[in-house]
């Protein structure tokens, strides 16, 4: 985890790509088959807390609160990072097995013949328990954490709906386009969990005013708008390179102008009356 703390000052995209994917699953793995082993796991919370989700948003560790921790451990779809905190998840997952695997037990202890169908029912429906219990607890934590706050109401709703942390859970892939910049990646997080991107400028660079995250998405004359513009464009016209090909897709429509058009006609009546 300290690796991929350093890692991640630089590429917080892939960083956290193989965190969610792979390394989580590890220790969740040895939740899963180990009991009573939840406190074993203090020093990982600690390096998770002070060195990889401090790279990953660009904030001191002193500044991350248990409700912030918290909210980082919510599922993306609800505004968080899936980012687990494995001391209160161990025997969540060490109960979601024992119930899962109960009928495989009670077999081979019976010495019983074996149903594939009813082991594969009962994982099942273990795995469902599970999710809606922690649909619940996470939906318990928004409602606490936006009681009396309607402008913190406001954005668990948005980041709850509309596909705004879909950005997470794209995996980076040159072919496919998703591959983020650390400014970009990291400036998405952290208006996700409503913070100023890192290194704003002080004034718009197209219409001098002061800078902000609102007049960034809603000025006409600044860079960001038309850079945006231009990165949908060009991925537009490589989509219909693939389509058709490179030499019947350009940048500008050719447009025949008039414009000394007379000029052109004398020159190729003179051409023609000199070669008669």
């Amino acid at each position: 985890v300290g690796v991929l703390g350093r890692l991640a000052l630089k590429y917080p995209q892939s960083v956290y790509t193989g965190y969610t994917s792979c390394l989580q699953g590890e220790w969740q793995y040895l939740s899963r088959v180990t009991s009573d082993i939840s406190y074993l796991f203090e020093p990982l919370e600690l390096a998770l807390r002070e060195r990889l989700i401090p790279a990953f948003i660009g904030v001191n560790w002193t500044d991350i609160t248990p409700e912030f921790r918290e909210r980082m451990g919510l599922a993306v779809k609800n505004g968080g990072l899936g980012i687990r905190n494995p001391l209160a998840t161990a025997e969540e997952f060490f109960e979601t097995s024992l119930e899962g695997s109960t009928y495989l037990v009670e077999t081979l202890i019976e010495r019983s013949d074996f149903d594939v169908t009813q082991h594969a029912g009962q994982i099942s429906k273990s795995i469902t328990s599970a999710r809606r219990q922690r649909s619940l607890a996470e939906a318990d934590f928004l409602e606490r954490a936006g009681r009396g706050k309607p402008a913190v109401k406001r954005r668990q709703k948005k980041s709850s709906y509309g596909g705004v942390g879909d950005f997470l859970t794209a995996r980076p892939h040159y072919l496919n386009g998703t591959i983020l910049s650390a400014e970009e990646w990291r400036d998405n997080v952290r208006l996700l969990f409503n913070l100023e991107p890192l290194d704003m400028p002080q004034k718009c660079d197209g219409c001098g005013a002061k800078f902000s995250v609102d007049h960034a998405l809603s000025c006409k004359k600044g860079g960001l708008v038309w850079i945006r513009h231009e990165d949908v464009s060009e991925e537009w016209r490589w989509l219909n390179r693939c389509a058709f090909s490179h030499t019947r897709v350009e940048r500008e429509p050719l447009i025949h102008s008039s414009v000394g058009r007379r000029e052109r006609e004398i020159a190729a009546e003179e051409g023609s009356s000199n070669t008669t």
